[in-house]
């Protein structure tokens, strides 16, 4: 099994005046392709931050992230923007749905900003009927249930055929069964091939995640049994 995800000794670490407030602290991660790893932290303890720097959103203050073949400090802007649109596919915390658009506008987005040629048509239907949201393809967000939402921001990322899904507390606003619901889709991705990486604050969502991780103060360590206080 390749590996998908290689993160060395990364530090992260910002600045306010003459005070540095260290985000990350030399977090070291592997993870294989197809597998899904969950990060469990309390708010603030650096696991956004992580997630945005394996995305390309921000830079490390030092260390090295690698994706596929590719590291991701010796790419420029424009290089980044292009890998990163066609090999992630980013869950965001939250509403991030727009507003004025259908549940099948919103999915075949990603599509058409990426500027690839073809139709997104059999993949934006094939992606909603197998989340279970093909009937809600005419409604717009404001209409959606809070699992359905997340399903379709989980469909969004799709849409391109990234190797890597990134989501930012993705069952942070759901109830248990929607939780559940949404893990097993997770599980479900990552079996079919792709590799999925959610952090979360939320307990009862890694009950069904093999490889956990828990982040405390910046520090990364690989837990089985976790408690946040």
């Amino acid at each position: 099994m390749t590996v998908d995800v290689i993160i060395t000794d990364i530090i992260k670490e910002y600045k306010r005046g003459t005070r540095v407030t260290r985000a990350l602290d030399g977090v070291n991660l592997s993870i294989k392709s197809g597998e899904l790893v969950a990060i469990v932290g309390p708010s603030g303890s650096g696991k956004t931050t992580l997630l945005s720097l394996i995305a390309g959103l921000l830079n490390p203050t030092a260390g090295t992230i690698v994706l596929g073949d590719r590291k991701l400090d010796e790419l420029d802007d424009k290089e980044l923007s292009h890998f990163r649109n066609n090999n992630i596919g980013l869950v965001p915390q939250g509403h991030s749905l727009l507003a004025n658009l259908t549940v099948w506008e919103n999915v075949r987005l990603p599509f058409y900003l990426n500027k690839k040629t073809g139709n997104p048509d059999d993949r934006a239907e094939e992606l909603l009927k197998e989340l279970g949201i093909i009937h809600l393809k005419d409604e717009y967000p404001d209409t959606l249930s809070g699992g359905e939402i997340r399903r379709v921001a989980i469909a969004r990322a799709m849409i391109n055929d990234p190797r890597i899904i990134l989501a930012d507390e993705p069952t942070g606003d759901l109830d248990e069964e929607n939780t559940r619901e949404i893990i097993a889709l997770f599980n479900r991705i990552s079996k079919q091939g792709t590799t999925v990486l959610i952090v979360t604050h939320d307990l009862d969502s890694i009950e069904d995640i093999e490889c956990v991780y828990k982040m405390n103060k910046g520090i990364l360590t690989s837990e089985k049994s976790i408690k946040i206080a």
